[in-house]
């Protein structure tokens, strides 16, 4: 029985916050440009939930890359992480 819940779910990348300037500053490998915004985060969950979106993926440059390319096909997950980290949305690429 429907008792009209709605769910959005939060899949955060990167987000620039100071845990994360904490992180960078002991030298991850990530670069600055991967980082997200908060006020973007929250500004994207506000719309999923005003246009009943299930899904929030948050920065797109890094979830474009990484998500889409083993949808296409299994070989794309090793050129998804090649572009991601080419396009500074990953760090390192660790095989």
């Amino acid at each position: 029985m429907p008792h009209n819940i709605q769910v959005v779910v939060v899949c955060p990348g990167l987000i620039d916050s100071p845990m994360t300037r904490n992180m960078r500053s002991f030298g991850s490998s990530s670069p600055d440009a991967a980082f997200g915004s908060a006020a973007g985060l929250a500004g994207r969950t506000a719309r999923a939930i005003r246009n009943n979106e299930g899904t929030v993926l948050w920065p797109r440059n890094q979830v474009i890359p990484l998500y889409s390319a083993p949808a296409i096909g299994p070989i794309n997950e090793e050129i998804g992480r090649w572009l991601g980290a080419s396009i500074y949305a990953a760090g390192k690429i660790i095989a």
